[in-house]
């Protein structure tokens, strides 16, 4: 639910600040990229943001990279745009799509601290 929401609100930011292809594209893009911040909320039941053993899996640090990668290569190559079906977007669009993605991970993560109490 809270990945809905950020890509929710990635979507209608997009739409007003260049209509709907810009608009999807950031949906695209943070439901993405959330989905690579969510791969580390999923390693334990218990709130890990502030830990140590958040950055311990080396597979799963290199999975995100190479997501992240990939993510970037598909929205800054022009050649991939129409391929891809995605805008070419403004440099505050992009960490428009980066806070909402790790604010997606902050909600999750506080969801599992206020279930453990």
């Amino acid at each position: 639910m809270v990945i809905a929401i950020a890509t929710s609100i990635a979507f209608h930011m997009g739409l007003n600040a260049g209509g709907a292809p810009v608009g999807t594209t950031m949906a695209f893009a943070t439901l993405c990229l959330s989905r690579l911040f969510h791969g580390f909320n999923c390693k334990s039941q218990r709130p890990m943001l502030f830990s140590k053993k958040l950055f311990n899996n080396r597979y799963l640090l290199l999975a995100f990279l190479f997501g992240a990668a990939l993510l970037t290569s598909v929205l800054t190559i022009p050649v991939l745009e129409p391929l891809f079906d995605v805008a070419a977007l403004s440099a505050a669009n992009f960490w428009t799509i980066v806070g909402l993605a790790f604010a997606s991970m902050l909600g999750i993560q506080a969801l599992k601290a206020l279930r453990r109490k």
